[in-house]
């Protein structure tokens, strides 16, 4: 659940701080002074509405990538945790929220090739974001405030959608719907790429964002 910007080599920007509000304008407000007008900024996942919000509140950075997140829709995993209501932080305790991640429902739906990105691996990553209560109960305040998601279209800097193919909580369906919104020549698939596709192939997305860097922004569809 992070938001990177890309200045002087990239840096990861933390969205959740235990001692300040964690909601979505609070989180999107973060970015938004942290983002400078060089900047290429890339939100994964559950990121996704924190870097849309911060757009719309004034973030304007150079171009835009959000990759296999909530855009129209929160995925139903993500909606089922929601649901727990005052009951969530207690539920992201890592006995719980680990053994899920641990779990063959869990892997499958994150990864293509479980042998690379194995049980451990994708616990391990998850971990940091559940390892005390106070950053347990940071995570529950930002996912219920998901509840209504910010709109496309945004103002401002060009948005790209560089999406794994193969997603089932986000599939490429959820990129072209938002392509359709902005205006079409913005979807860049990556074959084969689950929800955890910025960990397991890390080098596929990095490629993809260069490229467009270097070429400047897509030509929209006729």
């Amino acid at each position: 659940m992070r938001s990177c910007v890309d200045r002087a080599g990239g840096q990861a920007v933390p969205l959740l701080n235990p001692g300040l509000a964690n909601d979505l304008d609070a989180v999107a407000a973060r970015i938004v002074a942290r983002t400078e007008p060089d900047d290429v900024c890339i939100a994964h996942g559950l990121a996704v509405p924190a870097l849309v919000r911060a757009l719309q509140l004034g973030a304007a950075p150079r171009a835009v990538v959000l990759s296999n997140g909530p855009i129209t829709r929160v995925d139903p995993v993500t909606r089922g945790w929601m649901g727990l209501g005052s009951l969530l932080p207690v539920a992201l305790a890592p006995p719980i929220v680990t053994r899920w991640l641990r779990s063959s429902a869990g892997l499958r739906r994150a990864v293509c090739n479980p042998y690379i990105m194995d049980r451990d691996t994708l616990a391990a990553i998850a971990d940091p974001l559940f390892s005390t209560g106070a950053l347990r109960g940071a995570v529950a305040e930002y996912l219920r405030s998901l509840g209504t998601l910010p709109a496309l279209p945004v103002a401002g800097a060009p948005v790209w959608l560089v999406w794994g193919d193969d997603d089932p909580l986000y599939p490429l369906s959820e990129a072209d719907s938002a392509d359709v919104i902005l205006g079409g020549g913005r979807v860049i698939a990556i074959p084969g790429g689950r929800f955890g596709h910025p960990e397991e192939r890390p080098w596929a997305l990095a490629d993809r964002v260069t490229a467009l860097c270097a070429e400047g922004v897509p030509a929209a569809k006729p």
